[in-house]
């Protein structure tokens, strides 16, 4: 406007020079003139006073808010000199509240939920302090705060504006008190913006902080946010020069050159202009357009002079500033050359070594040098490095050509070039071994060994050997010529031996091949055992124990026992080892003997020793003679007579009431003598009490005496006064003697008579609570009277009193009722509703009560005051019968009721489809619709307001259009209400959750459900032909099934998830636009406390702090991930996520593989799983629902033996069935789920092509579960067709498909029920190995959970799919139990086999066969925790016999494997008293060798020790009956 004016009136010269002047005087004022912004036109509701009482909240101790208002949205800049916020409305606000108000530009857009209120005020500019007082919150108003420190805005950036309140003072001293006693006593109007752009902090015990670990450090963040003001003052703004000039980062060529932009004035960007030292000004070099410091220049001078000056451009009428400067600064010197070395040689060459030698630069950088050498043509930089000088080289290959480089190092000047040269090292010398051995024994301690072949030597070297160790523990002799005789050697023991030639060029050949020959057996002794002892000696038992005689000839042991002196031989055999005798006497001396027997080689001599047996054990006798006497209502003494036999002790006590159990009762212990007085009882119970003697020791306890039964006697009664005695309703004739009665059951003697009257000579009235009405009293007389209670028995109270009172002087007046109550003027909303009023008695007015038929008086719509008849009622229902009553008020009393009179009022005319509501609630009733009509699919529905009954929808319902009229409601209790039409809500439409709404997929009209501020809850929810959008809040208990989109509009969408009901999405054409929140109910069925639950999100840009809802408790610590020992990390992180990467040689575990997230920042990944640690509890988690194809990976496979474990997720808001999921090659087909049973405890289920635990195939919503890669890289793709379309609770285990395949599911389980399960199947294409197919591995249970699976060569499988063939299968068995105790194993499922076939559960430790077909469970009792090589599932017959060595490769057990060196070998055995086992190395030397004793069992079991061995592979061999079998064998 004021350049218009301007070139208007003054460039055309239109008016004189004082007209021009005054108008551009008025350009001048109107560029003057302050602006006002407005930023927000919003007026939502959050439904939230914590937010909307921001930025003035004194509803706790500590407040403080920020929001970030988008330079878009301001759209100037200026300096801003006031700021306001408008008021909705006021609930009695603080009188005053300290404030302060920060302003900062920022380019910060949002809000993550993870700002700390110190860290955003710092930067910003307080630019106001003071109080706030309840004079200045008007409602309906804008607050307006005048800045005492107006702020400078560029619109460069984005506006911040904090502010601060607190009860006491800013910095947080004083005691926190609360100003305002609700959260909701103010409310300022605020906008949705569909983003987080407003965040608040509050606290009650101090200022919010910057300590992470205290959430009340992080704020509440919101997509609403207020609505401000904005006043930019019209002042002149000055163009502000920059300052603070400087230049840092030189180099020779470059530099940073620095200023401080200027934070007030105009706003701007900034040119700078450098030069050679002493430059003029405009002839340097100019860099324009700069907003930010430092910039950069290159492409400067070397160690030259420069200087530069800044100015800051602000344009338009404002202009530039001053130019600062200049600042001088001076570029560092050229860097120096890297020259090259020259001279290459190499000298001092042989056939292995060689000396590298080279010329260092003498020009440019000093500097070190790097040599390396290699093959001919190896790549700069890829040789070995060579230390040095000098540069010597050894362990070269004789005969070979080798390259070396040298390349100069100068630091900061850089590398040379590499330089090059080549030597070739000498031939080596040669000389060739003996290529033919052999060797012959000549006697016990002769052999002769004869060798031929390679070259003649000077002389030669034989090593020989015992071949079980060679070549360990060889001996070397030196021969001149072939044949050479070897003495010294061992008798009956096989050697081995080789032969190295010594040239004449002094070269040792390599061995020559191995030869063998065997020295003659010498004869053999029978040597007797030595050390005879006995051990474990009780009174009755012992152990004996000797050790055999290692040299002389094998044999067995004869081991008998007698009394002290008894004959060699004629003693009693004892059959071992153990060799455990019993039946011994107490205190009794016997001996015992042992003799080897050798066979051909005779018997040793008898060795004999001594032992005595410990003297019996003394018994804890029970006391006898348990009775009570002395019994009150309250205590009793409890007697009974002490043992005199026995073990000496004290005694303890139980009793509780008749029947209780042994265990629940009140225990008194340490009691000495009798009787024991025992108080507290309750009168009139009968009781019963126990008494065991505590002996102490290895003597115990006795068996407990009793019950003996007692009963206390009844309480004795008290019998209380009643108190306020008083007259009321006095007459002339008539009283009402009041009192208050007293605890206690009784009734009351109330005696009268006039005043000064004699107790007992009175008249008497009996009541049983007050008052008691009394009459024919005598007018104008004074009378007193007593209140007395019987209690009964005899017992009564005090007599209390004396009351008076006096009564009336005259007869009150009657009042009459009205009578002939009638309608007339009936209309369909109006009647006249008379009676005749009564002209007798007492005069008063009437009230008149009127209702729909059968309304309950009281209840009615009620009219008082009314002095005539008739009275016209209004706003009366169509075609409602009323009832009403008529009641004449009189003075101090009322009349009796008249009425019900009924009448009915008249019927409107209405059309099908209306809803009448005139006989209940029920929708399908004729007669609540107009013309007996119940509406179809194809009736168009209204439901007025004001009918005497709503509709209530309780079954199936159709309508076409539907409309709820302004006040009028539809309740939709359960079944499914479709809508072919249009559905329009004026009025309130109510879903209690087990009601469903549909729109079919023929009906194309958009729709809007839910209303704002109300909960919409439905059942299930079908979108039509036409997308939904939300009204209001919505929820969905069950199933979402989308035809169309849904639209939220910024409404809360709920996805429930309760006991017995959780949501799911069906996206059939439709999808959701908008925010989902999605909930996770937690069941505590098996697990009340803290547990792991493995968990995944359902929705995209979700973070794992989302879920750190109350019981989640979520701590990270990414310190955990490099700590060595991460046990020890504190704190102790609580949410986890899986990394197979982490696996390593050192730490190989399937434990290590979890890490700990870096923040709670870290996003939720759709499709990876995490765990945390937390009680059930119900999750949320909110962000746009995943849909569609999800892919995750490549998924990794480490080198680990239990490497390739990845823990992924359900990402979608439905459950995923994972028979309908495509495995990708390299990918197992099997899944595993964890079920937590304690807060480090639980178990993992698994499921593969339709076997496993029910359930286990179907992943619910938010489920994380492992999966394993078994080869490459895949990636593993989640997709819609593998989701349900119709409804499944995933905690009820569905029933599975008809199954034809045998199946056997076992399961191991403690006495609390705790357990774990395995499956064996068999079917056509399974093998006897691990298939990645038909098989699951066991992951390990945690905590105190029972492990259980089969054995599969090394592997151990919770689910083993095996070939068909069934009869005769043997499959080992493995487990871990928490600790020693009793266990059950219990066959949950046998089905699909022969009738005949029989199935056993073979316990090797005690010799069981368990028939399962015939008794389904076997008990056990174990006192180890490994389970290994105890039990196998056996197939057919009960024997072992004829079993071939195939079988026995089933059958034979190695474990644990691998191992640090012990390990048990579980076999049969074949009928057989010895089994030889031998052990070799990896190049096939024997280092171990043992006979395994059956001891005439039909199972051998050993453990082996061979912890000193060296780590590596070793191949285990056993000679059987059935063959050889073989094992692989891995030391660690």
């Amino acid at each position: 406007m004021a350049k218009l004016l301007r070139n208007h009136f003054c460039k055309n010269g239109l008016v004189v020079k004082t007209l021009c002047f005054l108008f551009l005087n008025l350009a001048f004022a109107f560029s003057l003139q302050a602006q006002t912004v407005t930023v927000g036109a919003g007026d939502d509701e959050p439904n939230d006073p914590n937010l909307t009482h921001q930025p003035f909240g004194n509803f706790f101790s500590y407040e403080r808010s920020a929001g970030i208002y988008l330079g878009t949205e301001i759209g100037t800049s200026g300096t801003i000199s006031s700021i306001a916020w408008f008021l909705e409305a006021t609930n009695s606000p603080a009188a005053s509240v300290p404030t302060e108000i920060y302003l900062k530009q920022t380019a910060k857009t949002t809000f993550t939920g993870n700002e700390f209120a110190p860290t955003e005020l710092s930067g910003a500019t307080l630019v106001w302090s003071g109080n706030i007082t309840s004079g200045q919150l008007v409602p309906g108003t804008w607050i307006t705060i005048n800045l005492t420190t107006p702020f400078v805005y560029s619109n460069a950036s984005n506006l911040e504006v904090i502010v601060a309140t607190n009860t006491n003072n800013i910095s947080g001293g004083g005691t926190p008190t609360r100003l305002e006693s609700n959260s909701n006593a103010k409310d300022f109007r605020v906008t949705n913006l569909g983003v987080t752009r407003f965040a608040y902090w509050q606290r009650d015990d101090a200022p919010p902080g910057t300590d992470g670990t205290n959430f009340n450090n992080l704020p509440f963040t919101s997509n609403y946010r207020p609505n401000i003001q904005l006043t930019f003052s019209g002042a002149t703004q000055t163009c502000n020069a920059p300052t603070g000039l400087s230049a840092t980062n030189i180099t020779a060529t470059s530099a940073d050159l620095n200023f401080t932009a200027s934070t007030t004035g105009a706003a701007g960007t900034y040119t700078i202009e450098y030069g050679p030292s002493g430059f003029t000004p405009g002839t340097g070099t100019v860099i324009s357009g700069v907003t930010t410091s430092p910039r950069n220049v290159s492409g400067l001078s070397p160690n030259t002079a420069y200087q530069f000056y800044v100015t800051k451009n602000c344009g338009g009428t404002v202009g530039n500033s001053t130019t600062t400067g200049p600042v001088a600064f001076t570029t560092t010197a050229a860097p120096q050359t890297c020259d090259a070395p020259t001279n290459l040689t190499a000298s001092n060459i042989t056939a292995t070594s060689a000396t590298l030698n080279f010329t260092g630069s003498t020009t440019g950088a000093t500097g070190t040098y790097t040599v390396q050498y290699g093959p001919v043509g190896f790549a700069n930089g890829s040789g070995t490095t060579v230390s040095g000088p000098p540069y010597n080289v050894s362990g070269l290959t004789p005969g070979t050509t080798y390259d070396f480089t040298v390349q100069k190092n100068c630091s900061a000047s850089g590398t040379s070039t590499f330089v090059r040269s080549q030597f070739t090292t000498t031939a080596a010398a040669t000389c060739a071994a003996p290529t033919s051995v052999s060797g012959t024994g000549t006697g016990q301690t002769t052999a002769q060994v004869t060798f031929s072949g390679g070259d003649a030597g000077t002389s030669y070297t034989i090593e020989y050997g015992p071949s079980s160790t060679f070549p360990n523990g060889t001996t070397t002799t030196t021969a001149s010529s072939s044949p050479a005789n070897l003495t010294g050697l061992t008798a009956g023991t096989n050697y081995t031996f080789v032969v190295r030639t010594l040239c004449s060029n002094g070269v040792t050949s390599v061995n020559s091949p191995s030869g063998t020959f065997a020295t003659s057996p010498a004869a053999q002794t029978c040597d007797a055992p030595t050390n005879l002892t006995a051990t474990n000696i009780t009174a009755s038992s012992a152990t004996l124990n000797f050790t055999g005689s290692s040299t002389g000839a094998t044999g067995t042991y004869t081991v008998q026992y007698g009394p002290a002196g008894f004959a060699n031989g004629s003693g009693t055999t004892v059959s071992g080892p153990p060799y455990n005798v019993s039946g011994l006497s107490p205190n009794t001396s016997y001996e015992f003997t042992v003799q080897k027997n050798c066979g051909a080689n005779g018997t040793s001599s008898f060795v004999r020793a001594q032992f005595t047996t410990s003297p019996a054990a003394q018994t804890c006798d029970a006391p006898t003679n348990l009775t009570a006497s002395n019994i009150t209502s309250t205590s009793a003494d409890l007697n009974f007579t002490p043992s005199t036999t026995g073990g000496t002790g004290t005694y303890t006590i139980e009793y509780g009431p008749s029947g209780f159990t042994l265990g629940t009762g009140t225990v008194i212990s340490g009691v000495s003598t009798s009787p024991r007085n025992v108080s507290g009882l309750n009168p009139s119970t009968a009781y019963q009490f126990y008494v065991t003697k505590n002996c102490g020791g290895s003597i115990g306890n006795s068996t407990t005496a009793g019950p003996a039964a007692f009963s206390t006697t009844a309480a004795p009664v008290t019998c209380n006064d009643p108190t306020n005695l008083n007259a009321t309703n006095i007459t002339n004739t008539t009283a009402d003697l009041a009192f208050s009665p007293s605890a206690g059951t009784g009734t009351y003697i109330v005696e009268y008579g006039v005043t000064g009257f004699t107790p007992g000579t009175g008249t008497i009235v009996n009541v049983s609570t007050s008052p008691a009405s009394v009459s024919n009293l005598t007018a104008n007389t004074t009378y007193q009277f007593y209140v007395t209670k019987n209690c009964g028995s005899g017992v009564t109270s005090n007599r209390v009193g004396p009351a008076s009172f006096t009564t009336t002087n005259t007869q009150p007046l009657v009042c009459n009722a009205p009578t002939n109550l009638n309608a007339t003027n009936i209309g369909n909303t109006t009647a006249s509703l008379n009676f005749t009023p009564s002209f007798s008695g007492d005069t008063g007015t009437y009230t008149l009560e009127y209702g729909p038929s059968g309304f309950t008086p009281g209840n009615g719509t009620v009219v008082s005051g009314l002095t005539s008849s008739p009275y016209n009622a209004s706003n009366l229902l169509p075609g409602v019968t009323y009832q009403f009553y008529v009641t004449k008020n009189c003075t101090g009393s009322n009349s009796s009721t008249a009425g019900p009179a009924s009448f009915t009022t008249t019927v409107l005319p209405c059309a099908t489809g209306t809803w009448l509501g005139i006989t209940s609630t029920d929708w399908h009733t004729p007669s609540n619709w107009c013309n007996n009509t119940i509406p179809t699919s194809t009736t168009d529905v209204t439901i007025p307001a004001f009918t005497l009954f709503q509709p209530e929808i309780t079954a199936a319902a159709n309508t076409r259009n539907l409309t709820i009229d302004n006040g009028a409601t539809l309740t939709l209790t359960s079944g499914v209400l479709t809508v072919n039409g249009i559905f329009t809500n004026n009025g309130s439409f109510n879903s209690n959750g087990d009601g469903s709404l549909a729109f079919p997929t023929s009906n194309p009209n958009g729709q809007t459900v839910g209303k704002p501020g109300v909960t919409t809850i439905f059942r299930n929810l079908t979108t039509g032909g036409g997308a939904v959008s939300l009204g209001g809040p919505v929820s969905i208990k069950e199933l979402l099934t989308l035809n169309a989109n849904l639209n939220t509009n910024g409404q809360t969408f709920t996805l429930l998830s309760q006991t017995g009901n959780h949501a799911m999405v069906v996206n059939n054409s439709g999808v959701v636009n908008g925010t989902t929140t999605v909930q996770r109910y937690i069941n505590p069925g098996i697990n009340q406390g803290p547990g792991y639950r493995h968990l995944s999100s359902p929705v995209t840009n979700a973070t794992i702090g989302q879920l750190n809802d109350p019981g989640v408790n979520m701590v990270v610590n990414p310190a955990y991930n490099t700590n060595p020992t991460p046990g020890t990390t504190r704190p102790f992180p609580t949410v986890f996520r899986y990394n197979e990467t982490r696996l390593t040689a050192t730490n190989p575990d399937f434990t290590f593989g979890w890490e700990s997230p870096s923040s709670l920042g870290d996003p939720m990944t759709p499709g990876i799983g995490f765990t945390i640690n937390m009680l059930p509890t119900t999750l949320d988690v909110s962000g746009t629902l995943n849909n569609g194809n999800i892919s995750v990976g490549p998924l990794t496979r480490g080198s680990t033996a239990k490497s390739g474990w990845h823990l992924l997720g359900n990402p979608y808001p439905a459950p995923i069935d994972w028979d309908q999921v495509t495995v990708p090659a390299g990918l197992d087909n099997a899944v595993y789920v964890f079920r937590s049973t304690g807060q480090y405890s639980g178990s993992y289920t698994s499921y593969v092509n339709g076997v496993g635990t029910p359930g286990t195939e179907l992943i619910a919503v938010m489920q994380a579960f492992f999966v394993r890669v078994n080869s490459g890289a895949p990636t593993f793709t989640f997709n819609n067709s593998a989701r349900l379309t119709t409804y499944d609770n995933p905690a009820v285990y569905r029933q599975s498909q008809p199954e034809t395949r045998p199946i056997v599911s076992l399961s191991v389980q403690d006495n609390t029920g705790k357990g774990d399960q395995l499956h064996v199947y068999f079917q056509q294409g399974a093998t006897a190995t691990f298939d990645s197919e038909f098989d699951a591995f066991k992951l390990p249970n945690s905590g105190n959970v029972a492990s259980f699976y089969s054995v599969a060569g090394n592997d151990m499988l919770s689910i083993n799919g095996l070939p068909v063939s069934i009869p005769g299968t043997l499959i080992p068995l493995g487990g871990r139990v928490p600790q020693a105790g009793s266990y059950t194993i219990t066959a949950d499922q046998i089905i699909n086999f022969k009738a005949k076939q029989d199935i056993f559960l073979e316990d090797r430790t005690t010799g069981t066969l368990h028939n399962l077909r015939q008794q389904g469970s076997y008990s056990f009792t174990t006192t180890q925790t490994d389970l290994t090589g105890r039990f196998f599932l056996r197939f057919g017959p009960a024997t072992t016999t004829g079993i071939t060595a195939i079988d026995l490769a089933t059958e034979v057990l190695v474990y644990p494997n691998p191992n640090k060196g012990i390990f048990t070998i579980s076999m049969p055995a074949f009928n057989e008293s010895v089994t030889e086992a031998k052990l070799f190395n990896a190049i096939g030397q024997q280092v171990w060798q043992q006979n395994l004793k059956a001891d005439n069992k039909p199972h051998i079991q050993e453990t082996i020790r061979l912890n000193k061995l060296a780590a590596g592979v070793y191949t285990l061999r056993l000679e059987t009956g059935a063959g050889p079998v073989t094992r692989k064998i891995v030391i660690e």
